[in-house]
């Protein structure tokens, strides 16, 4: 579990290792700093990982979790059990 850069950094282990990792959370995280995740996410295959997204609103990395929770679900993440 991370905010902001912690959240990128929770969600990079977890993608890259999740017989390690199995749950991730992410707290308004820049999911577009440096290695861009959102693309990872919809590149890759779906890992078997349980992701916890949240964010505070206006300004407050909103828009790209928004897009990740997005781009998690269009990969088949299922909300309310694989996504929350």
């Amino acid at each position: 579990m991370g905010s902001s850069l912690g959240g990128v950094v929770s969600f990079y282990l977890g993608w890259q290792w999740p017989e390690v990792f199995g749950k991730v959370a992410c707290l308004s995280s820049t999911f577009t700093f440096c290695d861009n995740l959102l693309d990872r996410g919809m590149e890759e295959k779906k890992r078997t990982i349980k992701i916890y997204l949240d964010s505070g609103w206006p300004g407050d990395n909103y828009e790209a979790t928004r897009s990740m929770r997005d781009r998690l679900i269009w990969k088949g993440y299922r909300p309310g059990s694989e996504l929350l």
